[in-house]
C-alpha cells in the first residue's frame, strides 16, 4: 500500500505547479475560483496596459525622430563617399613641385554644391590631407594643415558664389582663390620660386576641378 501511494502523492506534487500556472484545480470551492479568476483578470489588464503604453511611447519616439535619425545618417554616408573619392583623386595628379596637384578637390566642390556649407568644407578639408598623406606632407604636417583649411574656405567660398552668381563666376573667383590667393600666402615661408613653380598647374587642376565639379552638380540636379 505504501508503494502504490509513492507515485500518487508524486503526480499530486507535479500536478502543482499547473494548477498554479491558471489551471484551476477541481478542489477548489466556488468563493476560491472567483478569486482566482479575478487575479487572472487583472494580471491580463495589467499587461495589456504595459503592451500599451510601450507600443505608444515607440510609435511617439520614431514619429518624432524619424528625420533627426535618418537625415543626419543619409548625409553621413553621402559625405563618407565622397571622402573616399577624395582618395581616388588624390591618384590622379597634375606634375607640380610637391606632388599634391590632384583632382582631390573635386568631390569637396561636389560636396559643397549639393550638400551644403559644412560637408563641402569637411570633404574638401579631408581631400587635401589625404592627398598630401600619399606623398609624405612635402611641406610639412603644419603647412598642409593649413593648406587644406585654406580649401575648406575656399569651398565655402564657391558655394557661396554659385548662390548668388551661378556657375560661371563661381569658377572663375574660385579658380583665382585656389591657384593664385591661396599659394601667395605661402610666399614668406617658401619664396617666390616656390609660388612660380607651382602656379600654373595649381591654376590649370583648380579650373579642372571646378568645372567637373559644376556638371556633376548640373547632372544630379536633373535628376
Amino acid at each position: 500500500m505504501q508503494i502504490r501511494r509513492g507515485p500518487a502523492a508524486v503526480r499530486g506534487r507535479v500536478g502543482q505547479p499547473l494548477a498554479e500556472a491558471g489551471k484551476v484545480p477541481q478542489t477548489m470551492n466556488p468563493s476560491q475560483k472567483t478569486c482566482h479568476r479575478e487575479s487572472l483578470e487583472d494580471d491580463g489588464k495589467v499587461l495589456k496596459a504595459y503592451v500599451l503604453r510601450t507600443f505608444y511611447f515607440e510609435r511617439r519616439f520614431f514619429a518624432v525622430n524619424q528625420k533627426t535619425l535618418s537625415l543626419p545618417l543619409f548625409k553621413l554616408t553621402l559625405v563618407s563617399s565622397l571622402v573616399a573619392l577624395s582618395v581616388v583623386g588624390s591618384y590622379i595628379k597634375i606634375p607640380s613641385p610637391t606632388g599634391t596637384v590632384a583632382l582631390d578637390s573635386l568631390p569637396g566642390f561636389v560636396g559643397a554644391l549639393s550638400l551644403g556649407y559644412q560637408e563641402g568644407a569637411l570633404i574638401a578639408f579631408l581631400g587635401h590631407m589625404l592627398t598630401s598623406l600619399n606623398v609624405g606632407f612635402p611641406l610639412g604636417v603644419l603647412f598642409h594643415l593649413v593648406i587644406a583649411g585654406e580649401m575648406a574656405l575656399i569651398a565655402l567660398a564657391f558655394r557661396f558664389l554659385f548662390l548668388r552668381w551661378g556657375y560661371p563666376l563661381a569658377i572663375g573667383v574660385t579658380t583665382a582663390l585656389n591657384g593664385v590667393i591661396a599659394p601667395l600666402s605661402l610666399v614668406p615661408f617658401f619664396g617666390w620660386g616656390f609660388f612660380t613653380g607651382i602656379v600654373v598647374s595649381l591654376l590649370v587642376t583648380s579650373a579642372a576641378n571646378l568645372v567637373i565639379a559644376s556638371l556633376v552638380h548640373r547632372v544630379l540636379l536633373k535628376r
